[in-house]
């Protein structure tokens, strides 16, 4: 049997964003605040866990300009929203299906983008938007998962 090794570039900017917000305010937020215009994209990624579609929004822009790639995408799956959490007991072992990141359950979204010049600069604006209540700067060579970053 004959095997494909893949190797990724992970060399971009990825930061975890906690916030209760939904999705197109988030958005709306980093456009107005980095000067950018993230747009959802139609298809959502999809991430197979155990035979199960998980479907995550994604929102992106490329600055031609600047040649820079701007994605901001949902941790936790559209499909995964539809369990009813008033179901579990205070001893209920809660499920990590359905996220991109399933070790990093509290991060809503993650902000990823693939120039490195001005991180500092960004991620100061990002953790001054008072929408967020925390901006993670995220060490994606540290994820188990960082395949899942890996998206079109």
């Amino acid at each position: 049997m004959h095997t494909i090794d893949v190797e990724y570039d992970f060399d971009f900017l990825a930061l975890g964003i906690s916030s209760r917000e939904p999705a197109y305010r988030v958005c709306w937020f980093l456009n107005k605040t980095l000067g950018i215009n993230l747009k959802r994209k139609e298809e959502n990624c999809l991430i197979f866990d155990h035979d199960i579609e998980n479907h995550h929004v994604i929102y992106f822009y490329f600055s031609e300009e600047e040649m820079v790639e701007y994605a901001l995408i949902k941790n936790k799956s559209e499909n995964s929203e539809e369990e009813d959490s008033s179901k579990l007991s205070l001893f209920d072992i809660k499920n990590t299906r359905g996220y991109l990141i399933p070790e990093q359950p509290k991060i809503d979204y993650y902000f990823k983008v693939t120039d490195l010049s001005e991180s500092e600069e960004l991620i100061s604006k990002t953790r001054k938007i008072a929408l967020f209540n925390a901006v993670f700067d995220i060490d994606v060579n540290l994820l188990k998962s960082k395949e899942n970053l890996i998206f079109e």
